[in-house]
């Protein structure tokens, strides 16, 4: 078959027409639909870092807790295994080195080996509260035989264990006489003879304080 050149131009409107399509781009709609894409990404992409910066803080404050739970329950478990059984003036009559309630906890121990002094200290435990925040407080004083009442001697110093514990309160179980049979107590009366077996902190009742119940032993047992 004959194929007459003056009819082979007449293909070429269609690829100009094919051409200028191209070159026109995206349409509206498109673009439209391509930027809503790109900002539903963008809203998961910042959805998704928010979300782990969040955790991430969230982590690292539940660390920061448990190692300030530790270190508190180290010194505690430590300080009442040394408890130091003593009896000190009180009026014309003497009582237990030991007063305690549910917002303090005092008694003797030897100091520590790398503090400057050596001898015994007086040291007072104190569930304080500021601001609405209670603070684990503690309290210590060369402990002075000679003095009239239970109290620091004149050079007392104090530092906070941990802050914002939350509403936590101190827990005592034992006997206060060798008659009676061990409970637990909110309070050891200046009049017992004993000291307590257990020593417990723990959160108040129907409270979130975020921190645990800690019970602690107490030095065996020593009748004076």
């Amino acid at each position: 078959v004959r194929r007459w050149p003056h009819m082979r131009p007449a293909l070429r409107p269609r690829r100009a027409c094919s051409a200028l399509t191209l070159m026109q781009g995206f349409t509206l709609v498109e673009l439209l639909v391509a930027i809503a894409i790109l900002g539903l990404f963008a809203s998961a992409t910042f959805g998704a870092v928010r979300t782990a910066g969040r955790s991430l803080d969230a982590g690292l404050q539940r660390a920061n807790t448990t190692e300030v739970e530790r270190s508190v329950s180290d010194f505690l478990r430590r300080q009442l295994a040394q408890l130091m059984p003593t009896r000190v003036p009180d009026g014309d009559e003497s009582r237990l080195a030991f007063a305690a309630d549910r917002s303090r906890l005092k008694f003797i121990a030897p100091a520590p080996q790398y503090s400057p002094g050596a001898g015994l200290l007086v040291l007072e435990l104190v569930l304080l509260k500021t601001d609405g925040q209670t603070s684990l407080v503690l309290k210590f004083g060369p402990f002075d035989p000679g003095a009239a009442e239970f109290e620091y001697a004149d050079a007392s110093e104090r530092s906070v264990l941990a802050k914002d514990i939350g509403d936590m309160v101190f827990e005592f179980f034992g006997a206060e006489v060798e008659e009676d049979r061990p409970t637990w107590k909110s309070e050891w009366r200046a009049e017992a003879d004993l000291y307590p077996t257990l020593v417990r902190l723990r959160p108040r009742n129907g409270s979130d304080s975020g921190w645990p119940e800690l019970v602690f032993s107490v030095q065996e047992q020593v009748t004076l």
